[in-house]
C-alpha cells in the first residue's frame, strides 16, 4: 500500500466541497495542489506548549483588566440612558393619562348638560315599541307588508296547481 497525501480543499472539487480533508496517492495530491484545487493539510497539533516569562503575563492581565473597566464603564452608561429614557417616557405616558382623564371627565360632564336639557337620560328611557304596533314583528326581522307598494302584498291566484 502506498502513502497517502491528505490536503484540504479550497473550492468543490467532484465529490468534495471546500473545505473537506482527503487522502490522495502523491501523483493526484499534487495535480490537486498545483491546480488550486487544494492545499496540503498539516495537522495541527495535539498539545501545545506555551512558555512566557511573568513580566509578559502581568502585562497582559493588566491590560485585560483595563480593557475590562472601560467596558464597564461604557456598558453602565447605556444602562443610565436607558433609565433615563424610561423616566422620560413614564413621565410623557402620566401626563397623557392625565389629560385622557380629564378629557373624559369633560365629556361626561358635557354629556349630563345635554341629558339635562333634554330632560332625560336617554340610556335609561324605555325604547320605542318595534314595529307599527299593529301587531306581532315578523320573524327573522322582515318587513311586514304596508300595501304602499303593490310588489309587497301576495298576489292571489297565481300559484301553480300540481298535476
Amino acid at each position: 500500500m502506498t502513502e497517502k497525501t491528505v490536503v484540504r480543499f479550497l473550492k468543490p472539487y467532484s465529490r468534495y466541497n471546500a473545505g473537506e480533508v482527503a487522502g490522495f496517492d502523491p501523483l493526484t495530491a499534487n495535480s490537486l495542489i498545483h491546480g488550486r484545487i487544494a492545499v496540503k493539510h498539516v495537522k495541527a497539533p495535539t498539545t501545545l506548549n506555551l512558555k512566557m516569562d511573568t513580566a509578559a503575563a502581568t502585562e497582559a492581565m493588566a491590560e485585560v483588566k483595563a480593557f475590562a473597566g472601560r467596558e464597564e464603564k461604557r456598558l453602565q452608561g447605556l444602562a443610565d440612558g436607558i433609565q433615563q429614557r424610561e423616566s422620560e417616557i413614564t413621565t410623557r405616558l402620566d401626563a397623557r393619562e392625565a389629560d385622557l382623564d380629564r378629557r373624559e371627565a369633560d365629556l361626561a360632564a358635557r354629556l349630563a348638560e345635554l341629558d339635562a336639557a333634554e330632560g332625560g337620560d336617554p340610556d335609561t328611557a324605555d325604547p320605542a315599541p318595534a314595529g307599527d304596533g299593529t301587531g306581532p314583528e315578523p320573524p327573522n326581522g322582515a318587513t311586514p307588508p304596508t300595501g304602499e307598494n303593490q310588489d309587497d302584498l301576495p298576489q292571489q291566484g297565481t300559484a301553480k296547481k300540481g298535476k
